[in-house]
């Protein structure tokens, strides 16, 4: 149905945004962290936690929030579809 339907589409969405994150600390020298081979090492080592914390926030329709930069994220407070009264 739509329920599962969305959730999986988020999960995509969380994953990609984990995948963008990574390259650009791996791929922008002028930008990148001076230990870019071992944040790339501890992601890969770590990757089911992270697709888990994915999957978390997928579930929980809630954001991804990154720790100080890096591609090590944390789930956000689900926050409503709405914030606004309708009339």
């Amino acid at each position: 149905g739509g329920f599962a339907h969305d959730r999986v589409r988020r999960l995509c969405a969380c994953v990609h945004v984990q995948l963008c994150l990574l390259s650009g600390v791996t791929s922008l020298k002028n930008q990148g962290f001076p230990h870019d081979a071992l944040v790339l090492k501890l992601s890969a080592v770590f990757s089911p936690l992270l697709l888990l914390v994915s999957a978390l926030a997928a579930l929980l329709a809630a954001p991804l929030t990154p720790v100080l930069g890096l591609p090590i994220f944390l789930v956000g407070y689900p926050r409503p579809a709405r914030f606004w009264p309708l009339g």
